[in-house]
């Protein structure tokens, strides 16, 4: 019986050993970056800073069009941006503070069908996002021509627009503060941290199937390898990514809402968008498999059904 248990035995024992080292090489550089950010905090954002906008140097065609760079903060561009950006950290700020009016109330009622646990947790994510939207944002221009903008887990506080966005939108402010919304709803719905989570629980899983498998080649390790990432992709992360955007889209109607722009050009500018994939020979009405966005005119069909909703709100607003 022992002699037939021994492989599985064996294939415990490097499951343990595999799952171990990989959490102590993950530790191992967590604890460095958190070292190197208490040790030079200002050299530590320098050098991140660095490496984010070396990573999107590139223009709209995907070529790289020199040293990266920041557009100056007194360029109109940049005004224009972190004027529309502050707007909109006042709308968040409001939006937390009512949502948690209404969880007090909900919570004073004493209804039997409220979920205290639930509400109680909500509370605490709320205090922690009021803190968060309390300090001083920034919202950078990168001086190229690409059509992004994105936020990072690695800069908290900071929003980043491509100069390339800004002109495709024509400068339009009502157009640009859904897209800057749009960013900032990825941090009100820590989606960079739930994208975070799924991928450190893929990576481990597929750590456990191929210890498991032991497969006796390099070569055919890295073909299973790729190809099981490229499952767990397809089946997992562009699935939660679109989802994500998604929800993005419906939160930075509402924030836009409450800086008191017409919802109506927050659809306009998926339409922009849509007019610009389709004249660069993409496909804006369908969703590829494995794409990281949804489709972008489904994006305007879902923003549409939201849109008397955020209508008669903008209108109760004055």
């Amino acid at each position: 019986g022992f002699r037939r248990a021994l492989p599985y035995l064996r294939k415990g024992a490097r499951v343990t050993r595999t799952v171990g080292l990989a959490t102590a090489i993950g530790y191992s550089g967590y604890c460095t970056g958190v070292h190197d950010a208490l040790a030079d905090p200002e050299g530590t954002t320098k050098k991140i800073m660095h490496q984010i906008l070396e990573h999107h140097a590139k223009n709209g065609e995907g070529r790289a069009v020199g040293a990266p760079a920041l557009l100056a903060p007194d360029k109109r561009d940049s005004l224009l941006v972190s004027r529309l950006g502050n707007e909109l950290v006042v709308a968040a700020q409001m939006a937390l503070a009512a949502e948690a009016d209404e969880i007090h109330a909900r919570l004073a009622s004493g209804a039997k069908d409220v979920d205290k646990e639930a509400d109680t947790e909500r509370l605490d994510k709320i205090k922690q996002h009021q803190r968060e939207f309390d300090r001083k944002w920034r919202f950078l221009v990168i001086d190229n021509d690409t059509i992004n903008a994105f936020v990072t887990d690695q800069l908290p506080g900071v929003v980043f627009v491509h100069r390339g966005l800004i002109k495709l939108m024509e400068r339009q402010p009502e157009r640009l503060s859904f897209v800057i919304g749009h960013e900032l709803s990825h941090h009100l719905l820590e989606h960079n941290e739930q994208d975070r989570r799924l991928t450190a629980g893929l990576s481990l899983l597929q750590l456990l199937v191929f210890t498991a498998i032991d497969p006796t080649g390099l070569v055919s390790f890295l073909v299973e390898l790729g190809a099981m990432s490229t499952l767990f992709s397809y089946t997992f992360q562009a699935p939660s990514s679109r989802e994500h955007e998604f929800e993005a889209d419906q939160l930075g109607l509402q924030l836009v809402v409450r800086a008191c722009r017409d919802p109506r050009e927050a659809i306009r500018a998926h339409e922009v968008l849509a007019r610009y994939e389709q004249d660069a020979g993409g496909a804006p009405d369908k969703t590829m498999l494995g794409a990281s966005h949804p489709a972008t005119l489904e994006r305007v069909q879902r923003l549409r059904e939201a849109l008397p909703q955020a209508e008669k709100d903008y209108k109760q607003a004055g």
